[in-house]
């Protein structure tokens, strides 16, 4: 019975150490399938990190930018073909010289800033962007812009960073030739500003002074042709008389055109008064004082409501004045007359006021003449006129900064168009 409860211990001890051994054999096998996974996984790693290299290697020697990898203390690592093209030096012999040897100037250097002496470029990842000038073997200076990033953590070398480097020179002699090239162009274009209103001052001003100056003679001319048809008309003939007429007649007629110069000549001299002006009403008023000077002639006239533009009031007034007035002239005769004031929207987003008629109308292919001052297409018989209101009304219109085109056919009638941009007043 001793020797039964004896042998018990010995079959627990068999079974703990087969237990044991199979552990062990388990985990050499676990630790051995480990080690051959790290292996694999090195080897992967390793072959990653050099293809990696090798297309860095491969983009970097290929870039048409040049480029350079630089270690802690500003030292060349590596340079790229291009670089040793920008510099004109063999990239190998530059590994080990200071990438600021390559230049003339300092980082300091005020020139080191951006181009045209903007301050340089700083991201939050650290990337610089700046211009320097480069010292180039065998040639003039030129000017190389640096794009300047750091390398985290420490590859090889110690590398800490990479800098991209483009010649800019050509860049930038076109860019001041541009810059020197406006500013000529600004120049001249001030000074003839300058000699156009000078030139335009004059005109003004010969063109004032000769109205006035010819109202002396032009009064003489009346009062002793109207003496002479007071006194001596009787010692006349018929064809005496018919000339004195004649004289009368074409004095007064220079006394309107001297009228019609100086009315030209100040809405070219005031000063623009810009305000919130109802055209509809303006219109409307016009359009009453010639009903009340010409009983006889009664168009149709359609205004349409709420027309609202910006600009000097008189010179606006001035400008309806011509448009209806011409209007008014040109349909006389036409039991059927119409007049229409109306804004049509243009293609550009703008308002395009007209004034149409169906009156005499006029031959398209003259429309150039209609702006011009005492140009006439039509007899003074038929529609007496003096031949500056559409002028004025072209210089009413350009100067607000607008334009105006005319439309017509012969018997048809005419349309003028024009254009009041915005100008910004508060009214």
């Amino acid at each position: 019975m001793l020797g039964r409860n004896q042998s018990s211990p010995t079959g627990e001890s068999i079974v703990i150490k087969s237990t044991f051994f199979v552990l062990r054999i388990a985990i050499a096998w676990m630790l051995a399938h480990t080690e051959a996974r790290a292996h694999k996984l090195a080897a992967r790693m390793t072959e990653d990190y050099r293809r990696s290299e090798l297309r860095f290697r491969s983009a970097m020697h290929y870039s048409a930018v040049g480029q350079a990898v630089l270690d802690s203390e500003g030292r060349i690592v590596e340079a790229n073909p291009a670089l040793g093209g920008i510099v004109g030096r063999d990239p190998k012999v530059m590994v080990g010289e200071h990438f600021d040897d390559l230049f003339e100037d300092t980082e300091t250097d005020p020139a080191v800033r951006g181009d045209h002496g903007t301050p340089r470029l700083n991201d939050e990842r650290g990337v610089r962007r700046y211009t320097r000038r480069l010292h180039r073997e065998g040639g003039l200076p030129r000017h190389a812009q640096l794009t300047h990033s750091p390398v985290p953590g420490h590859v090889g070398q110690d590398v800490t960073g990479l800098v991209q480097v483009e010649d800019v020179t050509e860049r930038l002699r076109a860019e001041a030739r541009v810059h020197a090239l406006n500013r000529t162009l600004e120049a001249r274009v001030a000074m003839r500003t300058r000699e156009l209103s000078q030139a335009n001052q004059e005109l003004e001003a010969f063109a004032y002074s000769v109205s006035h100056d010819l109202r002396a003679p032009l009064r003489a001319i009346d009062g002793f042709s109207r003496t002479l048809a007071e006194r001596y008309g009787d010692a006349l003939d018929s064809a005496g008389q018919s000339y004195l007429t004649r004289v009368r007649k074409a004095a007064g007629r220079m006394g309107e055109l001297i009228d019609a110069l100086l009315k030209m000549s100040r809405v070219t001299r005031s000063e623009l008064k810009i305000e919130r002006v109802d055209l509809s009403r303006m219109a409307a008023d016009v359009a009453e004082e010639l009903r009340a000077g010409e009983r006889d002639h009664h168009p149709a006239l359609t205004i349409a409501p709420g027309l609202q533009v910006e600009g000097d009031a008189a010179l606006l007034r001035n400008l309806l004045d011509n448009l209806l007035g011409n209007a008014w002239k040109f349909t006389r005769g036409r039991e059927d007359a119409c007049i229409e004031l109306g804004a049509e929207p243009t293609a550009e987003g703008e308002v395009e006021y007209f004034v149409r008629d169906n009156g005499a109308g006029f031959p398209q292919d003259y429309v150039d003449k209609l702006f011009r001052p005492f140009q006439r297409l039509h007899s003074q018989d038929q529609f007496p006129g003096h031949g500056i209101g559409l002028a004025s009304v072209k210089r009413i219109v350009e100067r607000h900064g607008g334009s105006i085109r005319a439309e017509g056919r012969e018997g048809e009638g005419a349309t003028f168009r024009f254009v009041l941009p915005d100008q910004g007043s508060d009214g």
